[in-house]
């Protein structure tokens, strides 16, 4: 850069990482998880160690949002269990809804943190909206399994799959995953 320090996520002059924020230590952790793959690199404990160093910050950086919910409303309830629920699912930042997928990514959805728990089975439509990234997206969700109290770490809540999504769409999520894509981007995940 033109004041003499380096971008974000680049070693700085003592070898220290420079990491600019979350989204930032998900782009660095990729890169460097690409570098120790490499057969030149395997076993290199200063990059070992480097991964660990940004793996620990975004491990903290998540354990601070735990307590934290989403805003998680019924906005229409039908009584035909075919005829999908239309819930409001509102979160404070992109990082807060980065969270609730890491959760439950692996099924292919996300954890919902709340005591409004449904029956597994329902059918959702989704009104997610990010409120400091002002990104807004409606998907349709199938409530998989619950967690009717909290353990094993894992707070109240339920897991809904996101069923309706493209390849496309969930390369979207993949992306966003991994800090390449920024939150404007989940727009293209409305049905």
């Amino acid at each position: 850069m033109a004041d003499g320090t380096p971008p974000a996520g680049t070693a700085g002059a003592g070898g220290e990482l420079r990491i600019g924020g979350f989204f930032d230590a998900l782009r660095t952790r990729r890169e460097l998880q690409g570098q120790a793959s490499r057969p030149l690199h395997r076993g290199d404990p200063v990059l070992t160690a480097r991964l660990k160093e940004v793996e620990a910050y975004v491990e903290v950086f998540l354990k601070t949002l735990m307590p934290r919910r989403p805003v998680f409303r019924l906005l229409e309830h039908p009584g035909d269990p075919l005829t999908p629920t239309k819930v409001e699912l509102v979160f404070e930042n992109a990082v807060q809804f980065y969270e609730a997928l890491a959760l439950s990514f692996s099924k292919g959805g996300i954890f919902i943190k709340t005591d409004s728990l449904l029956p597994i089975d329902s059918l959702l439509t989704v009104q997610v909206r990010l409120k400091a990234d002002d990104v807004g997206f409606t998907v349709s969700g199938k409530v998989i399994w619950v967690n009717p109290r909290e353990s094993q770490g894992r707070p109240v809540g339920m897991g809904v799959k996101f069923y309706k999504l493209s390849s496309i769409q969930r390369q979207v999520l993949d992306d966003f995953m991994s800090g390449e894509l920024p939150a404007q981007s989940l727009v293209h995940l409305s049905e």
